[in-house]
């Protein structure tokens, strides 16, 4: 137990670090949380919610993996992950592929 109370206590140490760097290098730059709150917020309001499937391309980079938590968070098993360099998806053919695949899973859930 206490072992995992300092794996959770250290990942926090790390998360607040990480965002103090990235607001060092980036002025004006928003936390992934913030992100994650809009994105929902702005599909909201053009029907997408529950059903949707939410599929992005983040570079695969251990920086992005908070945020890709968090939209999976957000979206739950309707999140799908291409992976990408700059928003550009590198799984090219295969992803959308898959994106696809899983899309139909979700209506027919």
């Amino acid at each position: 137990m206490i072992a995992n109370k300092w794996i959770v206590h250290s990942s926090l140490i790390l998360l607040v670090l990480q965002e103090e760097k990235v607001a060092s290098a980036f002025p004006g730059a928003i936390p992934n949380a913030d992100l994650v709150s809009r994105v929902v917020a702005t599909l909201e309001k053009y029907g997408y919610g529950e059903t949707t499937m939410l599929t992005t391309s983040l570079c695969c980079d251990e920086v992005n993996r908070v945020l890709d938590h968090d939209f999976t968070k957000a979206y739950g098993s309707h999140h799908f992950s291409m992976g990408g360099l700059a928003g550009f998806p590198f799984g090219g053919v295969t992803s959308f592929g898959g994106t696809l695949d899983r899309r139909c899973e979700v209506t027919l859930s």
